[in-house]
């Protein structure tokens, strides 16, 4: 007798199944694509927001109203081509009551390497002996850093943040009657534009603008903008009057590519005064004075506007302009200044000195 032959029987598959499923649903996918592309010809944009419009629709039949409708090839749909952009800004229509009511500022002016609390203090109860009534206070500088402890958050997370607490400090000079300028520096920013790469103004292969300054950050980009201004809400909660801006000025540069897309190029007076208008109208939203200061070798050379910095712009926006000079230089240069519209009155003309008085009814001398 033969042995009995062995039988195997494999396990069933259902690769039938599964094939049948991915049909389904690659259907199911397609079909769903083709239907949102065809409604989107139903989609009717109005000023309060998007709204479906179906053909049964449109003489206002609900979904069991006969339709009397002809075809509708005659129904106009809305052709929509948006496009974000960012113009320049209209300056025409804005009403900056700049430089009013400005009174006279002889201050001492203290640099961000004398920044402490007690120096501070020392300064300020020699004021009144000096014949003096301000300190303007440089708080951050070109390099990006901060001469003081603040708690605005990206200062801490790009290490530029200082140590120095000076709360207490400008409390006690705002309760003797000090005025108080903080010195900002804003679009030239080191460490910045270098470890913040989104906030850098940039060339078209991606690299960060760098002149003789300093590397410089995007007047257009928010977070610039955000920036500077949660900083100077944090001085105008601390008590200084006034925030002296430096910086506000344009690289030279020819291939710049902004962050924001915009219907043209945007002139070099227009990025900086579009830039400038809204530090300004932050300042004075939170109660301070809006001052910014003047490169004086591009105002003595006539270059200004090559920068953005042309002495009608920043009379225009800015209720003092500030000046470091010397004595061959003052009376040029301010007589340089005072020639532009709007530049009355010798409050809003701030010289800057080294070891010399001026004898002026405004200045800061270090």
């Amino acid at each position: 007798m033969g042995r009995p032959k062995t039988v195997y029987r494999g396990r069933r598959k259902y690769n039938w199944l599964v094939t049948l499923l991915l049909f389904v649903l690659a259907f199911l996918l397609i079909g769903a694509v083709w239907l949102f592309s065809y409604m989107q010809q139903f989609v009717v944009y109005e000023k309060d927001g998007l709204s479906l419009v179906l053909p049964y629709m449109r003489d206002g039949g609900g979904p069991f109203a006969p339709s009397t409708d002809e075809p509708d090839d005659d129904f106009e749909r809305p052709e929509v081509d948006a496009e974000i952009v960012v113009d320049e800004a209209g300056f025409d229509d804005m009403d900056l009551t700049v430089g009013e009511g400005m009174a006279a500022i002889r201050a001492r002016y203290v640099p961000a390497a004398a920044v402490t609390a007690d120096q501070l203090t020392y300064l300020a109860a020699s004021l009144e002996a000096e014949n003096q009534n301000a300190m303007v206070i440089q708080l951050k500088t070109h390099d990006g850093h901060l001469s003081y402890y603040s708690g605005v958050g990206l200062t801490d997370s790009y290490s530029v943040n200082g140590t120095e607490d000076i709360r207490k400090a400008v409390e006690q000079m705002k309760g003797q009657g000090v005025y108080l300028v903080a010195e900002l520096a804003t679009l030239m920013d080191d460490a910045m534009a270098l470890r913040n790469s989104p906030l850098a103004l940039k060339d078209s292969g991606g690299q960060v603008i760098t002149d003789s300054g300093g590397s410089w950050l995007d007047p257009y980009n928010r977070g610039t903008r955000q920036y500077i201004t949660d900083i100077m809400t944090e001085l105008a909660g601390m008590g200084f009057d006034e925030v002296l801006l430096t910086g506000i000025a344009h690289p030279r540069a020819e291939d710049i590519v902004y962050s924001q897309e915009m219907t043209s190029s945007p002139s070099i007076a227009s990025s900086v005064s579009t830039f400038a208008l809204r530090m300004c109208e932050t300042a004075h939203e939170l109660g301070m004075k809006c001052s910014v200061l003047c490169q004086i070798a591009e105002l003595r050379m006539g270059t200004g506007e090559e920068i953005g910095q042309s002495p009608e712009l920043l009379f225009s926006l800015f209720d003092r302009v500030y000046l470091f000079t010397d004595q061959e230089h003052l009376g040029s240069d301010v007589n340089a200044l005072g020639g532009a519209p709007g530049a009355d009155g010798a409050e809003r003309i701030v010289p800057i000195t080294i070891g010399w008085t001026p004898d002026r009814s405004s200045y800061a001398v270090q």
